[in-house]
């Protein structure tokens, strides 16, 4: 039987920085915080592009459209192709698949994935499969842990395992072996 993970790192590629934004990208890794000496290569991940065509009525701002137009031409080339994109709600289910039952869901920062994950679930007519109270956000715990990272690529799957392994490390620092679980 597969090693079960409590948490999963989540990480979004988008088109605006609002709830609504269109997605170019959804990516998860289930982990374990407190692995001392972690495989990452058996985590479990899921990385999906995401078909624009059916998001028309989701925002797309000229802003962040001309950031991308700045980013490294090769996290261009994936998170751009037009090949091996996947319907939002087949997306969508396989993310919800992917989170249900976890014990915690960490994003970089609580106001854009999570909100943006959130609002097409609602706008799609599905459920949230997560409890509002198990949420994390990494970038607190490294800004007060002073965890150094390297530089964010924004190929979302890559994104994942760089924030997981600063998760890893700041609680490594902190001394911290278990979560209180309180809801």
């Amino acid at each position: 039987m597969p090693k079960q993970y409590p948490s999963a790192m989540i990480d979004l590629e988008t088109l605006a920085v609002s709830p609504d934004a269109q997605i170019l990208s959804i990516s998860a890794v289930a982990f374990d915080e407190f692995d001392l000496q972690p495989n990452h290569e058996e985590y479990p991940t899921l990385d999906i592009l995401v078909e624009l065509d059916e998001q028309q009525d989701r925002a797309i701002d000229p802003e962040t459209v001309a950031w991308w137009s700045r980013r490294d031409p090769e996290v261009i080339d994936k998170i751009f192709a037009e090949e091996g994109r996947t319907k939002l709600d087949n997306a969508l289910t396989q993310i919800s698949k992917f989170l249900w039952q976890k014990q915690r869901i960490w994003c970089q920062g609580p106001t854009l994935d999570i909100t943006v994950l959130e609002h097409v679930l609602r706008s799609r007519g599905m459920g949230i499969p997560w409890q509002y109270h198990i949420i994390r956000d990494s970038r607190t715990l490294l800004d007060l842990t002073k965890v150094e990272q390297p530089p964010v690529t924004h190929d979302s799957l890559v994104d994942c395992f760089r924030q997981l392994i600063g998760v890893q490390d700041a609680l490594k620092k902190l001394g911290i072996t278990q979560f209180v679980n309180f809801k």
